[in-house]
């Protein structure tokens, strides 16, 4: 049955959780007019008002009232299985019924103070804000949710409640010593719906000994629909998800599936424009969800159409058959079915049997790009016969008790430490071809893969670093990871609990940190050249006498960081062209993105300084802004796959690379000659600099197609004493002649360091940093100096863009009547302080023996 939405104003309003937001929900409910969250996909309805909303966090303290009339009070969207999401439309009477049953579950009263650290846009969160202010209490609305921001607030009972869901509480449970012994402080909490164990349970209430701990099972269209007293649960009820209380009543169908009734279910879904009714003729609203009712108590038993969620991606398993079955046919002996993941929290299982193996695996890799996943969030798995009822439906319920017992087909051959052929992965191989899977970008892992295999570079080495401390895997394995050893060696490793993470580095690996010393020491050079100024310009005479020796062989941080960053393409990006190109062009994107983002903030600081400080925009408003060395890289980045594209294609891909640097410096050349002033204004004079300035685009890619061809030839020696042999004689000969030229020009060394023809004497310096690194490393000699270089290294494009922001921000706080001097040491030292908090953690994870 279905009617019309009329009669109320419908009032949209952006997804976006904080106390605007609850403002905005809150002058809907007071104007009895209908909250539209989000966009409402399908439901064919026209809002009369569109409003944004800001995320904005803090207390909000104000009063609810309850009201049990039939008028509709918000529409929120809920992702459907496999067809669009659908849109529920709630009453005010359902929404009151909920608070009230929520308030008086939970004794709450009006000294309330909660700390609410799940979305407001859902209906967990926006009924915690409902819920307290109907009593009079306050909410803190956070950002995000931040466990140590929690922790602050109950140490110094700021707050006396909070509510979250489990994933949440699982951080806490992993950190206990954020709470300590001050959990007394907390009165109430509330636990969302997600699946929680028993022991989990057990533990909150002991984190939290005083707390009236109320968990919730429910939908969208039926909220809260049970409550479980966890502080007041025997052991075995701790195994449900409590009893349904007031006027909603739970039961279950023959299939199992739980039915739900009461004046708290919503009033239905709206598509086209019209309200169509949730329930049968009885009352009952059929779930889709599996469980039992045992003394009252219900049991969730999972969900009926298992749909698997995968990070946020949630895929149905009856779907994911069927782009199979377009595949290999109708008769095709398949099933699949979610499965626990300790890291994903789940996977999809895709399970067939014998004579199917031939064709399962490109099957089941062309059906997850259809539905969007990749093979990390894939277990391909062989039963002899699959599950099915007596009418040919799959037990699904079985087949995850199936996969406890059968192991997990790998595509490859595993001849290391005497496993055999199609070895059973354990899981800390599952664990490991993940991370890297994840963080790398990459479809598939083999088990004779390394790290450098496929492509990791120093920025996605600091996604693996965290990513696998937080899996749990051990430093040793983490270490090996950057010493050039296999999945397979790694995992072997781990399981059998070696430690043998010293032994046999790959040159892969010691060229890799050889490379980031030499970067993270040029990210030092560039963060000093540009802070000195701020500080030499207050020195007086004896500050112009020091910055007249040193600002010369500062100069090489630049095209320097260029030339690495040419090696760089030319040791982690080159080889993954013809195997991997795909995942090359996605790395590449994603960094661009993260240079695109460096240049955007440190544009707004700059802006912002600007404004402050009263300094004219003027006609070159947008070189002020944007024309750092940073945007070269937001160039280079993405243009690097063309430029490797063509000397990939060459017969000599060496003599081609110096081919390019050539032209690239023969471009910018011809340019400064022809404009050697700025005539331009506005973007015009932004490209004018791009072009011709010192960090210009053809300049510094000049020195980068330098590294690239340096980094291929060296490739070509076998060891590290050949790498570093090589290195250094063209090292001494370029920065030797180099050197001796500069020096016989007018002005001498000082007077042409900053010109283009330095980049002979810079490289060839850059190569004896190079090759002495690479000797060090190789030969175990990697003291504190190199640790932290390579630490420097592995964040330079952090530095980088960090480094950017502490002069503009300098600039804002002195417009604050705040000296020049202290002004500057503010932002250094936060810009400092973070950095070393990074690179501790990298420097912990990379160095400290296990």
């Amino acid at each position: 049955m279905a009617s019309k939405i009329d009669g109320q104003r419908l009032v949209a309003v952006e997804k976006i959780s904080g106390v605007d937001f609850v403002d905005r929900a809150d002058q809907a409910w007071l104007a009895k007019d209908v909250l539209i969250i989000g966009e409402a996909t399908g439901a064919g309805l026209d809002p009369h008002v569109h409003l944004p909303v800001r995320g904005t966090r803090g207390w909000w303290e104000q009063e609810f009232c309850p009201d049990d009339s039939e008028l509709l009070a918000q529409i929120s969207s809920t992702s459907g299985t496999t067809g669009p999401p659908k849109a529920i439309a709630i009453s005010r009477r359902a929404i009151s019924d909920t608070v009230r049953r929520l308030r008086e579950a939970q004794e709450i009263d009006s000294s309330i103070r909660e700390y609410v650290a799940v979305p407001t846009t859902f209906s967990f969160g926006l009924g915690r804000i409902r819920t307290v202010a109907s009593v009079g209490g306050a909410t803190y609305i956070p950002g995000e949710f931040r466990p140590d921001e929690l922790a602050k607030m109950v140490r110094e009972k700021t707050i006396n409640s909070f509510s979250a869901v489990p994933s949440m509480l699982r951080i806490l449970l992993a950190n206990p010593d954020l709470i300590a012994d001050t959990g007394g402080a907390i009165r109430w909490l509330e636990i969302g719906s997600q699946h929680m164990s028993a022991p989990e349970k057990l533990r909150i209430r002991q984190m939290f000994p005083k707390a009236a701990i109320l968990q919730h099972y429910g939908l969208t269209e039926a909220s809260r629909t049970t409550f479980l007293r966890i502080d007041q649960a025997s052991d075995e009820e701790l195994e449900s998800v409590g009893r349904p209380t007031g006027a909603a009543s739970v039961q279950t169908d023959n299939e199992h599936r739980i039915m739900i009734a009461g004046s708290h279910l919503a009033s239905g879904t709206v598509t086209g424009g019209r309200l169509h009714s949730i329930v049968n003729a009885d009352g009952w609203l059929q779930t889709s969800d599996l469980g039992e009712i045992r003394e009252g108590m219900v049991y969730f038993k999972g969900r009926m159409d298992d749909v698997a969620n995968i990070g946020g991606v949630k895929v149905s398993a009856e779907h994911f058959e069927h782009l199979l079955f377009e595949i290999l046919g109708d008769e095709a002996r398949i099933a699949a079915s979610p499965l626990a993941d300790d890291i994903r929290g789940q996977k999809l299982g895709v399970f067939y049997e014998a004579n199917h193996s031939d064709q399962i695996r490109p099957a089941v890799l062309s059906a997850a790009n259809q539905a969007g996943l990749r093979r990390a969030d894939l277990k391909i798995i062989e039963l002899a016969k699959i599950p099915k009822t007596e009418t040919g439906k799959i037990i699904r319920n079985q087949l995850e008790e199936f996969a406890q017992s059968k192991r997990t087909e790998e595509i490859g051959t595993i001849k290391k430490h005497g496993l055999t052929e199609n070895a059973p992965e354990s899981i800390n191989f599952s664990k490991i071809a993940e991370i890297w899977q994840d963080i790398l970008d990459v479809d598939e892992v083999r088990p004779e893969d390394t790290f450098h295999d496929l492509g990791g570079d120093s920025l996605s080495a600091v996604g693996i670093m965290l990513k696998s401390e937080e899996a749990g895997l051990p430093s040793s394995a983490i270490q090996q990871m950057f010493d050039g050893k296999s999945l397979a060696e790694i995992a072997f490793a781990i399981d059998n609990g070696t430690n043998d993470y010293k032994e046999g580095r790959s040159i892969a690996a010691i060229r890799m940190d050889a490379l980031n010393a030499v970067r993270g020491l040029f990210a030092i050079l560039i963060v000093i050249s540009h802070w000195s100024p701020f500080f030499i310009e207050r020195m007086g005479k004896v500050g112009a006498t020091l910055w007249s020796f040193a600002e010369p062989p500062l100069r090489i941080g630049t095209p320097g960081f260029a030339m690495v960053f040419g090696m760089g393409l030319g040791l982690f990006y080159f080889n993954q062209l013809e195997q991997r190109g795909d995942q090359l062009r996605r790395r590449l994107k994603r960094n661009t993105t993260l240079l695109s983002f460096g240049v955007a903030v440190t544009a707004l600081a700059v802006a912002a300084r600007m404004y402050v400080t009263g300094e004219e925009f003027g006609a070159h408003w947008q070189e002020k802004l944007f024309y750092t060395v940073l945007l070269f890289y937001a160039f280079a980045v993405p243009t690097s796959l063309f430029w490797l594209r063509l000397v990939k294609k060459a017969k000599d891909p060496v003599f081609s690379s110096f081919m390019i640097a050539l032209l690239a410096y023969a471009v910018h050349t011809v340019f400064v000659m022809s404009s050697s002033a700025n005539a331009f204004d506005g973007w015009s004079s932004l490209a004018w600099h791009m072009l011709v300035a010192p960090y210009s685009y053809p300049r510094l890619m000049g020195a980068a197609a330098l590294g690239l061809a340096a980094a291929l030839w060296l490739q070509e020696s076998q060891s590290e004493t050949q790498t570093a042999a090589n290195a250094a004689k063209w090292g001494v000969v370029l920065s030797g002649s180099g050197g001796l030229i500069l020096c016989l020009l007018p002005g001498g060394w000082p007077a042409n360091a900053g010109q283009v023809w330095a980049v002979l004497p810079f490289s060839g310096f850059a190569l004896l940093l190079y090759a002495g690194a690479v000797m060090l490393i190789g030969r175990g000699r990697v003291g504190i100096a190199m640790r932290l270089a390579i630490v420097c290294g592995v964040l330079a494009f952090p530095i980088f863009i960090g480094q950017g922001l502490v002069m503009p921000v300098a600039g804002i706080v002195e417009s604050f009547g705040l000296a020049a001097i202290a002004s500057a040491v503010i932002p250094a030292f936060l810009f400092l302080a973070v950095i070393g908090w990074l690179g501790r953690k990298v420097y912990r994870v990379r160095f400290t023996n296990p």
